[in-house]
């Protein structure tokens, strides 16, 4: 399963404009529990269940229009990347089976995921200076980051890491909640095929 991840932010004033947009993707490992009871036909049913989340990416793009006087007018257009870092969660959902047959029987579902997703690694992959592409020029411990629970930090030299800049992990959420109706389609006694929407 993937999950997508969409936010805007705008922010305005005197002297300039900043538009902030993220969008993310992570895929979704769910192994679950089933728990069926019920007689005849209907079958309510409890799904419980850890989420292992993995290969995750967010976008991070960012425009600042600057207002001077003049043509001192400056705009900057940044996309940044944030990837790798494994994450793992929770997912229950409650539901109930209305069995057509022996074989085929149409559901609905509740569900919610509970889950949070730390990047380990962030590039600015394009930076556009008043349209000038100069990701080029950007120093590399600058463009690249590596986020860790613990890292150096030492401000007696400059810049004050050995390597790629590193900074604090932070979360980002990717938890949900949702229904969901379709189509049991039991093939044998320990497996099955699910049509849903």
């Amino acid at each position: 399963m993937k999950t997508h991840y969409e936010l805007h932010d705008n922010v305005n004033d005197y002297h300039d404009r900043r538009q902030h947009s993220f969008s993310g993707n992570l895929n979704r490992l769910v192994p679950a529990i089933k728990i069926i009871t019920g007689q005849k036909n209907i079958h309510p049913y409890l799904l419980a269940g850890a989420i292992i989340g993995f290969g995750g990416k967010l976008t991070d793009h960012m425009t600042v229009e600057t207002w001077g006087t003049g043509s001192n007018n400056f705009d900057i257009d940044v996309k940044v990347e944030y990837t790798q870092g494994m994450s793992y969660g929770l997912h229950g959902s409650l539901g109930v089976d209305m069995m057509i047959d022996d074989k085929i029987g149409l559901f609905c579902e509740l569900s919610y995921n509970y889950l949070n997703w730390s990047p380990d690694h962030g590039k600015v992959v394009t930076y556009l200076e008043n349209g000038v592409d100069v990701t080029r020029q950007v120093p590399n411990n600058y463009k690249e980051i590596n986020y860790k629970t613990d890292y150096t930090y030492n401000t007696a030299i400059s810049p004050p890491y050995v390597g790629l800049r590193q900074g604090p992990k932070f979360y980002l959420p990717f938890s949900s909640i949702g229904a969901m109706i379709g189509i049991h389609i039991y093939i044998d006694k320990i497996g099955h095929i699910v049509i849903h929407k």
